[in-house]
């Protein structure tokens, strides 16, 4: 007899997913009492939200409506402690990586260094506008860039944790394809297939992680 998949056994919420907007609606569900997010620092066209309400405050470097207010995750334009959940959502390729429109809003992101810098920024400002307790989900992407591995979920994770955010959660959503460059031949790497959302917590660490020991000494 075979052995029932843990996704029978389990189908409420799992931790993995092809469908960004169920990982979305179960972080709902899971942290935020089924409500939607109160800030979107890099809201886009608002991908986001096709099953949650439009975050209460939406910015973005390059607003593409009206009701989007121009802001940058590095310097967002309000007041600490006012944010009870918000999200964020970066790019996660420099330079042309990314695409036309990636380009265009990010085109200060000319590294991976400025990637990272802005992941690290933009959380450390995730954290001064937020209430204690409150819910902060960024989501990243591992990438191979000029040849080199960039883990970039360990950096976010140590960022938050530096920042004196708790890491609750994490869900991980799968692609079922992805493009092929014409220029690749060889292949030394394991081809990405998967983004990560990480769920933080403003709150007291309940893990002595590393990072966290080290902010102690």
């Amino acid at each position: 007899m075979n052995e029932p998949y843990l996704f029978d056994i389990y189908p409420q919420i799992k931790s993995i997913s092809y469908d960004q907007d169920e990982i979305l609606n179960s972080i709902s569900r899971l942290y935020l009492s089924g409500s939607s997010f109160d800030l979107d620092v890099t809201y886009g066209k608002g991908a986001f939200y096709r099953d949650l309400p439009a975050a209460r405050y939406k910015f973005d470097l390059n607003p593409s409506a009206p009701e989007i207010m121009p802001g940058d995750a590095k310097h967002i334009p309000l007041k600490d402690g006012c944010i009870s959940s918000a999200i964020f959502d970066p790019p996660f390729l420099p330079g042309d990586g990314g695409g036309g429109l990636m380009i265009r809003r990010y085109s200060h992101c000319g590294s991976m260094e400025d990637i990272w810098n802005l992941y690290r920024q933009g959380i450390k400002e995730l954290t001064r506008v937020t209430v204690s307790g409150a819910i902060i989900v960024v989501k990243c992407q591992d990438c191979l860039n000029a040849r080199s591995q960039y883990m970039t979920h360990l950096e976010v994770g140590n960022y938050a944790i530096e920042s004196g955010l708790y890491p609750i959660d994490i869900f991980i959503l799968l692609a079922r394809s992805r493009p092929r460059a014409w220029n690749h031949k060889n292949q030394n790497h394991a081809r990405k297939f998967h983004s990560y959302f990480w769920v933080f917590k403003k709150a007291n660490r309940n893990i002595p992680y590393s990072m966290a020991r080290g902010l102690k000494k």
